[in-house]
């Protein structure tokens, strides 16, 4: 259910948002103004930090249109109107010009997600031939909520795929692995190393169910320049490498499942220190962070 208020939450906030810059009354062109400058700050927030994956991809551009097409809209309705501050209605206008600071602090925190302070780790992206969406990620909470408040995985992404249309699944609220677009998708080594841990044999959770015993599920380790990747919640029975094993890029290692404490078929993938530190990822030379995209190992979005 979180799922879905989540994904409901993701379109229907920022559509009442345009609702309200629409048919809003004006009194200048001053209150028009305010009004647009905190609709695009609510808008841009919701661009950058929201997870479109869950309903498609390609609304956040929809709704960056409509945006623009609502100030407009609403400037023609100001015709005749000056630029003043209307007396009557300054402490409403105050307000708004709290409303416009908010999300320019929350805009700028969105922002410094798509950065990093690290030397990173250079790896190969470890999924081909698709189209594939960062869900979680980022250097801080807000671009990476679940992982964000960890010590060790701050710095994680959760990866889906998704189809023409832009979502990571059939419906928002599957009720079967296959209906997400990852499950089952081959996993390749995004490093050349030496394999420090794999394990398998654990089952795939049902949609909506985890295994909090095993947090990871089946994944696989692999230390190479130094650090230690890994790549978890894989497909029962998938995991084609064992202990000790050296390995190539781009060698197939498994296959995305949801195994562990996973609720969703997805590829959570981190690096970290000897001393377990988070380590910044690069992909192709690319800093990944929620709503990016990477298509078909290639770059975009």
């Amino acid at each position: 259910m979180v799922i879905f208020f989540l994904g409901l939450a993701t379109v229907v906030v920022p559509l009442v948002v345009l609702d309200w810059l629409i048919y809003s009354g004006y009194s200048s062109k001053w209150g028009w103004l305010v009004k647009v400058l905190a609709a695009a700050g609510a808008t841009l927030f919701f661009y950058m930090a929201a997870p479109w994956g869950l309903i498609s991809y390609y609304m956040r551009f929809v709704v960056l249109g409509l945006f623009l097409a609502a100030a407009v809209y609403a400037y023609r309705r100001t015709r005749g109107l000056r630029w003043v501050v209307v007396r009557k209605r300054r402490g409403r206008q105050i307000l708004l010009v709290v409303f416009v600071a908010a999300f320019v602090a929350l805009n700028v925190w969105a922002f410094r997600g798509k950065s990093y302070s690290d030397t990173p780790i250079e790896l190969s992206f470890p999924l081909k031939g698709g189209n594939y969406y960062v869900l979680q990620g980022g250097s801080n909470w807000l671009t990476n909520p679940f992982h964000g408040l960890g010590p060790h995985g701050r710095l994680s992404l959760d990866i889906v795929k998704l189809s023409q249309y832009g979502n990571r699944a059939n419906s928002l609220m599957p009720s079967r692995l296959g209906q997400y677009h990852i499950y089952g998708e081959a996993l390749y080594s995004p490093c050349s190393g030496t394999v420090r841990k794999a394990m398998t044999g654990l089952p795939d959770n049902a949609p909506d169910y985890v295994d909090k015993a095993n947090p990871l599920g089946n994944h696989v380790v692999i230390v190479c320049e130094g650090a230690e990747v890994t790549l978890a919640h894989m497909m029962q029975d998938s995991v084609a490498v064992k202990k000790g094993d050296r390995v190539a890029a781009g060698r197939p290692i498994g296959k995305v499942g949801n195994s562990g404490f996973s609720n969703e078929p997805h590829l959570h993938i981190q690096a970290n220190k000897a001393d377990g530190r988070p380590m910044p990822m690069r992909f192709d030379r690319r800093f990944l962070s929620i709503n990016d995209l990477v298509v078909s190992g290639g770059q975009s979005g």
